[in-house]
């Protein structure tokens, strides 16, 4: 069986997790996009219609298709209704990542595979991690990306916010931090340090630990 070492991105909406992981692919670790698994999850019928039952029609969109924009508003509305959406989402996706990783343990070689999650803890992913990185930027830097990203003002990032772990929690749960708050290529240069170093910690392991 194959070595498998997997490493949970968490950190700070708009901290630059995708563009971390996205490196780390590129380097050659296998990424799991939780937000792709989503995407693809509420294409299903039996997940739309336990969205569409606790939320209601208004969360679709063209073709009758659940509208995540639209399903963000309504489920960040409370922390019920975020608890909700969690538990129709969260148990699926955990399965989803625990069949990709099962796979690779059963191909040859060693592979690191990183875990692109919003919520890496409150979807219980860090207790599948064997190391956590803290993808770390100020909060005005942050900010600054989501308002060209995605149009955010302040208020809808600290509403946010206030549904997720803090960024203390997150802090103190994790092994390592990584600044993304300068040029792309220092990022990069970082990353890179950081790949060799969990290459080398890969093929190192002891034996016992394989598999």
């Amino acid at each position: 069986m194959a070595q498998v070492f997997i490493v949970g991105l968490a950190g700070g909406i708009g901290s630059g997790k995708s563009t971390v992981a996205g490196m780390l692919g590129r380097l050659g670790a296998e990424v799991l996009d939780a937000d792709a698994m989503v995407h693809e999850l509420l294409r299903d019928s039996d997940i739309a219609r336990k969205v569409v039952r606790r939320f209601g029609k208004t969360v679709l969109g063209r073709a009758g298709r659940v509208d995540r924009v639209k399903l963000g508003r309504a489920a960040f509305a409370s922390r019920r209704d975020i608890r909700d959406l969690e538990k129709i989402l969260h148990p699926p996706v955990l399965r989803r990542m625990k069949e990709q990783i099962r796979r690779l343990r059963r191909t040859k070689g060693n592979h690191v595979v990183v875990i692109d999650a919003p919520l890496l803890f409150e979807a219980a992913l860090d207790g599948i991690c064997d190391e956590i990185v803290l993808v770390q930027a100020p909060k005005n830097e942050r900010l600054r990306r989501l308002v060209r990203s995605r149009g955010w003002t302040r208020s809808e990032l600290e509403k946010r916010e206030k549904r997720q772990k803090t960024l203390d929690y997150k802090r103190k749960n994790a092994d390592t931090v990584m600044r993304n708050c300068d040029s792309r290529q220092e990022t990069r240069s970082r990353v890179r340090n950081y790949w060799q170093r969990i290459r080398k910690l890969l093929l190192d392991r002891p034996q016992a630990d394989r598999g």
